[in-house]
């Protein structure tokens, strides 16, 4: 699956000495690695991986900086939608359509 599972049981923490590569204890082959706490405190789903080897973190490192620097949209643009939208609605809500409809 595109997902990569069934993932590999690892029945616990490894550290591989020549890379460094960090595989956590992972007992179930079809659930994301989490963390009971974490998934506690942050109330959410989360999905836990180590950062200590080097590629992992200039993955990660990488991600953010494209993330934090992609080019957003002009002001222009952004008006431009703005007002689309405001003249759409405006016409759908001042129209003759029944109150149903208009509440959608």
């Amino acid at each position: 699956c595109k997902a990569r599972f069934p993932r590999e049981v690892i029945p616990e923490t490894i550290v591989d000495p020549t890379t460094g590569h960090v595989k956590l204890r992972h007992g179930e082959s079809n659930l994301n690695t989490y963390n009971e706490v974490l998934t506690y405190l942050m109330m959410s789903n989360t999905d836990v991986t180590s950062l200590l080897s080097g590629t992992a973190m200039k993955a990660v490192i990488a991600y953010t900086t494209d993330y934090i620097t992609k080019p957003g949209l002009r002001t222009h643009t952004m008006m431009e939608i703005i007002k689309s939208v405001f003249t759409w609605n405006s016409d759908f809500l001042q129209g003759s359509s029944p109150r149903a409809e208009k509440a959608r």
